[in-house]
This record gives structure tokens, sequence and C-alpha cells, in this order.
């Protein structure tokens, strides 16, 4: 945070703010956006006058990584299900991968694939948040697996 801190005192005194009062602080901050609260955590905050604010979030809009992750199979098939993880930012989609194949941005809590019989399947969740420039959780859920002789 302190190289941030240099870096923004440096770029305001390009801007000939330098004989400016300028007070930082690191806090969390919650903005409203699109109709939406955004909670930015751990934001370096500059005020330069009274009522100007500069934020430089940090990791700002990336959503945190699903949870509650299970499945269940059939014989020719497997439903994975996830929640959304209610702590950090909001995730508005997910990007998700089964075997390979990848479906993007969708709301869906749950994905259902077929399979052949003792069939295999691998599905990856990453979630997304569609905020300017859009980001991706920084992890991911994962799970393999292959149909049993006798389905649960």
């Amino acid at each position: 945070m302190k190289n941030m801190h240099l870096l923004i005192l440096v770029l305001l005194s390009l801007l000939n703010f330098e004989n400016r009062t300028v007070i930082s602080a690191v806090s969390d901050v919650t903005i409203k956006r699109g109709g939406q609260m955004r909670l930015f955590s751990k934001c370096l905050i500059f005020f330069i006058f009274v009522g100007l604010a500069i934020v430089v979030g940090v990791n700002a809009d990336i959503p945190p990584t699903p949870e509650t992750f299970t499945h269940t199979t059939g014989n020719f098939w497997v439903n994975y299900t996830w929640e959304a993880n209610p702590s950090g930012n909001i995730a508005d989609s997910y990007n998700v991968s089964i075997n390979g194949d990848w479906t993007n941005e969708t709301t869906d809590t749950f994905k259902n694939t077929t399979v052949g019989p003792h069939g295999y399947a691998e599905i990856i969740v990453y979630a997304f948040n569609s905020s300017a420039p859009g980001t991706l959780s920084a992890d991911h859920l994962t799970d393999n697996v292959t149909i049993p002789n006798t389905p649960t």
C-alpha cells in the first residue's frame, strides 16, 4: 500500500496538486452503483480539497468463489449445484465448464450433464462480476465424477 500511496502522490504532484492538503486512509467503502451496493474492501482513499475524493480500489470488483458445491448422479447423468458466496462483492453470473465446454455468464446455480454408462464428468465454476471491466473470482470450484455402478 505504501508504494501505491507514493505513486498517487507522484501523480498528484505532476497534476500540480503538490501544494494542496492530501489525507489518505485505508478503509472499506460501500458505493451504490447500478442499483446495487458494492463493497470495495481495503480501498486507499485520497481526499483532495473538501468533497473531492479519488478512490483506488484493491481487488475492487473481484467476486468471491462460489461455495456449497454438491453433485448427484443417475444412470446417465450428473447434476451439479452450488451457491453464491455471500461475503465480498456480488457475483452477477458464473462461467461454467463441463468437460471443457464453457457456458459463460449464466445466472443458473446448477448444471446438468448427460454421460454414458460409467461415464465421467468434470466441472469448473468461476463467479463473474460484470462491473466494468468484468472480473472472475480469484479461485474456482472443481469436481470430477465417474458414474458408479449403482447411482445415488
